[in-house]
């Protein structure tokens, strides 16, 4: 067998969580268009990173509002979609 490896393209700190990539992106290219949502007649609808980020921070709010704490684990049972990832980033955020 033929082993390869490819060096890391941003180094590993166990601190840090995808929160901090999207803060990151946020304060550099808020405008940036991060995501694609399928519209109705077949096209493509863009999510700004503020805009994705404006909707995790209200939804993690929504989230710490009914109950949720740090440490506390949550199910997403759903197909993988925005709104599963909206959820996952949204908990992050929620602690």
């Amino acid at each position: 067998m033929q082993e390869t490896s490819t060096p890391a393209v941003v180094q590993h700190d166990p601190k840090r969580t995808v929160s901090d990539f999207l803060e990151e992106r946020f304060v550099s290219d808020p405008d940036h268009v991060i995501f694609g949502l399928p519209t109705a007649d077949g096209g493509w609808s863009p999510v700004s990173t503020a805009e994705f980020r404006a909707e995790v921070v209200a939804l993690a709010k929504g989230f710490i509002s009914a109950g949720v704490k740090p440490g506390d684990r949550v199910g997403i049972i759903c197909s993988t979609r925005y709104e599963w990832i909206l959820i996952d980033f949204a908990m992050f955020y929620a602690g």
